[in-house]
């Protein structure tokens, strides 16, 4: 009975220490193999700015650290930083694969890319609707006065409820 809780106590002394070796070399990443740049993909508007990530990883997908980073524009729309903040240029378009990072560690590099899309600033403009005069108090000029208007009151809407952003007819 002895021996048997003796080897039942040595055999729990062996799996006790060999779990924290197991757990240890799991955790340890091994060499660089890829790296990940977030976004993939950015609009930005003109003048504006969008901050990359990257991240250096093992073949298993396991962070690798002590990683040097090096970022650059390669394909035109903008400029970066070392931080990887990118900031639009005036040029609007799409720029494929033109954020790059380069990851190196030790002997080996590893590089990824982004892709932009620079617009314009999207300004709101005041469109006339067919059938009204621009830069006149007169309201509806059309021929056929749609429901509700007034055709040439000053204020144009007749109706009960003003629609959204017109002033309701006056009272007198």
């Amino acid at each position: 009975m002895r021996k048997r809780i003796t080897g039942i106590i040595v055999s729990l002394v062996f799996i006790t220490a060999a779990i924290p070796l197991a757990t240890a070399s799991a955790q340890t990443p091994g060499l660089l193999d890829h790296v990940v740049i977030s976004p993939s993909s950015a609009t930005v508007l003109v003048g504006g700015n969008q901050q990359f990530v990257a991240v250096a990883q093992d073949s298993d997908n396991a962070t690798v650290d002590n990683v040097t980073y090096g970022w650059a524009v390669v394909a035109g729309g903008g400029t970066i930083d070392e931080a990887g903040l990118f900031t639009a240029g005036n040029t609007t378009d799409t720029f494929t694969n033109t954020v790059q990072v380069t990851a190196v560690k030790g002997d080996i590099t590893k590089t990824a890319y982004a892709t932009v899309t620079v617009t314009a600033k999207i300004e709101k403009e005041f469109r006339v609707p067919p059938g009204w005069s621009h830069g006149n108090k007169m309201g509806w000029q059309g021929g056929e006065t749609p429901p509700g208007w007034s055709k040439g009151e000053k204020t144009g809407w007749g109706g009960k409820e003003a629609p959204p952003g017109l002033m309701k007819k006056q009272e007198k």
